[in-house]
């Protein structure tokens, strides 16, 4: 059956993209239980705006620049760096800073979906392009929903609130290994093996 493209390159930009999902899906579900966890529920609309707000350069980035950031490795290497930092910032700082730092979570997660939504016809012909995609996205959404589950374990269990971001933390250095892991052909052909 051609209904799953079998090579190895398809599970790296799923997990790509599912580490861009588990960077926001994870911190939307988190964070107003985290601010009001420790005392700071005033700053709940204000983080969730910025999540979501900081989402839209990201993707007008990707669209002014695409020639130089689509199929490389290093706007992913950046994005899961800048990640991580962010994350830092959201949890070890306060006030409008760790509002940035929430901010710049929308902005990397939304970085690596745009830059990854472009991948399928650069890597396959265009009569595999639509199961790429879907291949992808089955594995980014179960990325979503298995990591957000594991941090709300981990929070449950330690009882401490900064843990529900445990895979949010996981998910900025992974993102740098499977990014620096890619091989883009230029220009993807038809046959091409990365089906």
């Amino acid at each position: 059956s051609r209904s799953w493209p079998r090579s190895p390159l398809t599970w790296r930009v799923g997990l790509v993209l599912g580490c861009a999902a588990t960077i926001y899906f994870d911190t939307n579900a988190f964070v107003p239980d985290y601010l009001k966890a420790t005392h700071h529920a005033e700053l709940i609309t204000p983080a969730l705006t910025s999540l979501n707000l900081l989402q839209l350069p990201a993707s007008v980035l990707v669209a002014t620049f695409a020639n130089r950031m689509v199929a490389r490795r290093w706007p992913l290497v950046g994005a899961g760096a800048l990640a991580l930092a962010a994350l830092a910032g959201f949890l070890g700082l306060s006030g409008s800073w760790s509002i940035i730092g929430v901010g710049l979570l929308g902005f990397c997660s939304a970085l690596g979906l745009t830059l990854n939504l472009a991948l399928p016809p650069l890597l396959t012909d265009a009569d595999d392009v639509h199961r790429l995609s879907a291949a992808m996205f089955t594995i980014s959404y179960t990325c979503a929903f298995v990591t957000s589950l594991i941090g709300g374990a981990v929070w449950d269990a330690t009882g401490i609130p900064a843990t529900a971001f445990i895979m949010v933390a996981a998910a900025g250095p992974l993102l740098v290994v499977l990014a620096l892991g890619l091989r883009f052909p230029r220009p993807a052909t038809a046959g091409s093996p990365y089906q």
